[in-house]
């Protein structure tokens, strides 16, 4: 397991833009100065002595200096935002709520011209309902998650 400070000797965090450079070379594909950029299952991943780390949870060991108590959430759901304003320290559960959530709501069909109403729910994609009135498909958006994803609204 890689310490506090070996991280901090190895990388260059900047909160305001999420990125994550070497501040040192460890070898050809390693160099000084280059952006953290391998995605792997959508998330920033980075090798250090033999360990692969995602760099979310690497981010907030150099930035707290200790691993996060939890998991550490993008709360915007973009899995390659890095800000520090955009990471959270939450429970599995709280975790697995807001990516039962993360998708879905109120989105205009052209081919129909009408709204749509849809949620993604534990990887099921789940139709709700649809209006040619927009007002109508949030409505029943918005019934759809007090009765089944509290925590969506």
């Amino acid at each position: 397991m890689i310490t506090v400070e070996r991280a901090r000797e190895l990388f260059s965090y900047d909160p305001e833009t999420g990125i994550v450079t070497r501040k040192i070379t460890t070898g050809p594909r390693a160099r000084k100065g280059y952006t953290l950029d391998t995605v792997d299952e959508g998330y920033l991943v980075v090798r250090v002595d033999g360990r692969k780390y995602r760099v979310h949870r690497l981010i907030w060991f150099i930035v707290t200096g200790t691993w996060p108590k939890y998991e550490v959430d993008h709360e915007d759901r973009n899995k390659l935002n890095n800000k520090w304003k955009n990471l959270r320290d939450i429970t599995a559960t709280e975790n697995v709520q807001n990516v039962a959530s993360s998708q879905g709501g109120v989105s205009f069909v052209e081919k129909t011209q009408s709204w749509r109403a849809t949620v993604q729910c534990y990887g099921k994609h789940i139709y709700i309902g649809g209006s040619k009135d927009r007002t109508v498909a949030e409505y029943l958006y918005e019934l759809y998650c007090r009765k089944h994803l509290p925590h969506k609204l």
